[in-house]
């Protein structure tokens, strides 16, 4: 971050610095993630724990659910204590015990069974104890919303929780004590005025886990574990916690349910004395071990495919141990996606790998233009409005080099990736712009192994260019008089909503509209009819949604439809 590495943004369409939101430290457990987010503060950087703890577990709304408390059951010592020695009020707490053992002692002295235990303590603290005290004795003179607010206002509970938490957790402690009145508001407004039903109310948001933490800062560095990362990404990843084997047994336990086994029993005791003897048991520790070893592999691949650009694993031993299966295995991932081994340190677990970006200016964002059905009508389409992506539909693959297709075993090299760049390439060419070729198949690797995936580029670049230089291509981009390029459609057709995108929509004469819709398939190459295909794949149906659409933007206009195969650079015209 302090060296602000270029981080690639799909939403500008270029690089930018990194910032402490592209940063993702992730574990296996949340165990030391407090000690991982302090070592980060001290940098200066913030820091987000994504998980850990609910809002209702934090410090500062167990303060402000004590107050809900003591003024719902006005007799709760225990929730009068808290309140106290909260940051709100900051007493010290043996002064507090001293005085309950006083008043103990008065009521032993006097013979006499005290059931109001929290009055006398705020007369016995004087002028320590207001606002709170006031506020306590008048509860029920207004609103509970409006009381509890006039009550952390005159305390300076916010200034109060900014101080003790500190430049990085007293903004959210604040944040959530604005929220926690929010919520007090709403039982309000839901018509729920007394102190016992708002706590009740609140101890409902509570069990139902409902309420999520306030959030301060957007640009943190986020912790969480790996389960909670499945589906995101994030330009630099951290793994930590590596140093130990994840496959390691528990020594004391070993417990199962299994569908065709039945259930396991649990044991307590040393390795040495487990009763392997017994089949049954030596079935379910197998299977248990069998499936840690299986989830463990879960875990690492979800922790490694997280990187879009950079990703350091670290870890710590604590005394020298021979590679495990778990550590080979993940030198042997390291060095198949190009890590570069730590010389220093043969032990040392702290691997790392950059790709080298080039210098690039930060691109302005493109101006996106909102789509009239109308708009049409009275003017042709600008050039200028033209964009062409990569159809959601070619989004398949997630992963794998070579895509499965339909068994035909014919498909480019990262059908995902390529489908896109053969998209964007085509784009610029009917805009008359130049394609750097090469600069946008790197931006679009994210977890592939960066050799193989450059290697790749040339296969897909020289398909590209066939396409371009072929005749029927060739024909179609000269005399255009106007076009479309991802051309969204809405509209309704017998109460459904029809939606789609064209690929390309051409007018190469007067009055008269070409719908192109390109099909990146490699599987037609073994097909020989393609006016065939068309109908079995149902390409006919789609083009005739689409042709509908077209024909209500331009009534009075002839519209015909083509599927362009760009493996076999043909362009089939289809009568629908």
């Amino acid at each position: 971050i302090r060296d602000q590495a270029p981080v690639y943004d799909k939403h500008l369409k270029g690089y930018r610095p990194m910032r402490a939101a592209d940063c993702v430290l992730l574990y296996r457990n949340a165990t030391h993630a407090r000690t991982y987010a302090e070592a980060i503060r001290s940098t200066g950087l913030s820091v987000r724990i994504e998980e850990g703890q609910s809002f209702f577990a934090r410090p500062e709304i167990r303060d402000l659910m004590a107050i809900c408390r003591l003024m719902a059951y006005p007799n709760d010592i225990q929730s009068a204590f808290h309140v106290l020695k909260s940051p709100v009020m900051n007493l010290d707490e043996p002064s507090l015990l001293n005085l309950l053992r006083d008043q103990k002692a008065s009521e032993r002295e006097a013979d006499e069974r005290v059931t109001d235990f929290v009055t006398p303590l705020f007369e016995a603290l004087g002028d320590a104890a207001e606002p709170f005290n006031t506020f306590y004795r008048n509860r029920h003179a207004q609103r509970p919303s409006i009381g509890l607010e006039a009550f952390l206002k005159d305390a300076g509970a916010l200034s109060k929780y900014l101080s003790a938490f500190g430049p990085d957790e007293g903004p959210l402690a604040a944040a959530n004590v604005q929220k926690f009145l929010e919520l007090v508001l709403d039982t309000d407004a839901n018509g729920h005025l007394s102190w016992m039903e708002v706590l009740a109310q609140l101890e409902g948001r509570e069990k139902e886990k409902a309420v999520s933490l306030s959030t301060v800062s957007d640009d943190a560095v986020q912790l969480m574990t790996i389960h909670k990362a499945k589906g995101l990404e994030w330009p630099l990843v951290v793994l930590c916690g590596t140093g130990e084997e994840w496959e390691r047994d528990d020594l004391y336990w070993a417990k199962l349910k299994d569908s065709s086994l039945g259930t396991g029993l649990s044991y307590i005791g040393l390795r040495s004395e487990l009763p392997m003897a017994d089949p049954h048991f030596y079935a379910l520790t197998r299977n248990l071990t069998e499936e840690a070893l299986r989830e463990n592999h879960r875990l690492l691949y979800v922790a490694l495919t997280r990187a879009q650009f950079e990703l350091i694993i670290t870890g710590f031993q604590k005394k020298e141990k021979e590679e495990s299966y778990f550590h080979g295995l993940l030198r042997q991932t390291a060095e198949t996606l190009g890590f570069a081994k730590a010389e220093e340190d043969d032990r040392c677990l702290i691997l790392t790998a950059r790709d080298e970006m080039p210098d690039a200016q930060l691109r302005p964002r493109e101006i996106k233009q909102t789509l009239n059905l109308n708009q049409f009508k009275s003017r042709p389409p600008q050039n200028e409005a033209v964009k062409i992506l990569a159809p959601a539909r070619l989004l398949g693959d997630k992963g794998s080099a070579y895509g499965t297709g339909s068994g035909s075993g014919l498909t480019l090299p990262y059908p995902t990736e390529a489908g896109t760049y053969i998209h964007k390439a085509l784009e610029q060419s009917m805009k008359g712009l130049e394609f750097s070729g090469e600069l946008y198949w790197q931006s679009l690797r994210r977890h592939h192994p960066k050799n193989d995936f450059m290697q790749a580029f040339q296969t897909i670049d020289d398909e590209k260019e066939k396409i371009l230089n072929s005749l029927p291509w060739k024909a179609m981009s000269e005399g255009v008089l106007a076009l479309e390029a991802e051309l969204p459609i809405a509209y309704l057709k017998d109460k459904v909503l029809v939606r789609g995108v064209i690929d390309l929509l051409v007018q190469k004469a007067p009055g008269e509209w070409l719908i192109v819709d390109y099909k990146t398939s490699w599987d037609a190459l073994t097909v020989t009819n393609l006016v065939q295909l068309c109908y079995e794949k149902n390409y006919d149906k789609q083009l005739a949604l689409y042709k509908e659409g077209v024909a209500r933007l331009y009534p009075d206009c002839k519209v015909s439809s083509a599927v362009f195969f760009t493996a076999q650079q043909e362009l089939v015209f289809l009568d629908v």
